[in-house]
């Protein structure tokens, strides 16, 4: 099953509006300090995330039974936690443990917000790369 990654809002075009939006989504002086200070470390930690963002959603979609949830939620979290996504290793918090119902609902609304934040925290580091 492919899991297509919803569009996120666009982020504002002026520099102090888009650092402001920015900092909402990842944390850059947490970044900061994990990659220590260095730009070119800061970029490529933010490039990986991009390069796995997709397989992360597709390992949400993927997962049939509450094991393999955990495991895909809880991996998105660490990763979040490092580079100071704390919106979405939040949103993970609050999912990682769903219940599964019999029409599988639960898991499909966390699906889709967990979707949604990693495609928004995508979006916001590319924009932020875009930047320089």
């Amino acid at each position: 099953m492919s899991m297509e990654l919803p569009i996120a809002p666009a982020l504002p075009a002026n520099p102090g509006e888009l650092r402001r939006a920015v900092t909402q989504i990842v944390d850059l002086s947490h970044l900061g300090h994990q990659t220590l200070g260095d730009p070119e470390l800061r970029r490529i930690v933010l490039r990986l995330f991009l390069d796995e963002a997709p397989g992360y959603a597709r390992d949400i979609a993927a997962a049939k039974e509450a094991k393999s949830w955990r495991m895909a939620v809880h991996t998105i979290k660490g990763v979040a936690l490092n580079i100071g996504a704390f919106r979405l290793a939040q949103l993970c918090k609050e999912h990682e443990g769903p219940t599964f119902g019999a029409d599988g609902t639960a898991i499909s609304e966390a699906s889709g917000a967990l979707a949604a934040m990693i495609e928004t925290t995508a979006h916001t580091i590319r924009e932020l790369l875009s930047q320089g």
